[in-house]
């Protein structure tokens, strides 16, 4: 078995919603598919749900992160890093 990754994205989520037994389900009932537009935090700064689980043969993921992409002033591309914990 594989490393699983699963990111969720959307203003529903609260504190501890990884630690749900429906997370996967909720997770979707409640995010926004990648690309998405999240209405609901337009106002708000977006909320985002991450886990990882270890491989079956023992590999670990030694960390995850974030790049936030975006097209700034002048038409260039910009990028920001930020480490998920």
């Amino acid at each position: 078995m594989r490393i699983v990754v699963r990111l969720f994205a959307g203003g529903d989520s609260e504190k501890n919603d990884e630690n749900r037994p429906d997370f996967v389900l909720h997770g979707y009932a409640k995010g926004v598919l990648m690309g998405g537009h999240d209405v609901a935090a337009d106002e708000k700064a977006p909320k985002f749900i991450l886990t990882a689980s270890r491989a079956s043969d023992g590999a670990n993921l030694d960390w995850n992160q974030i790049i936030k992409g975006w097209v700034g002033e002048g038409g260039v591309a910009r990028e920001k890093i930020y480490e998920a914990v």
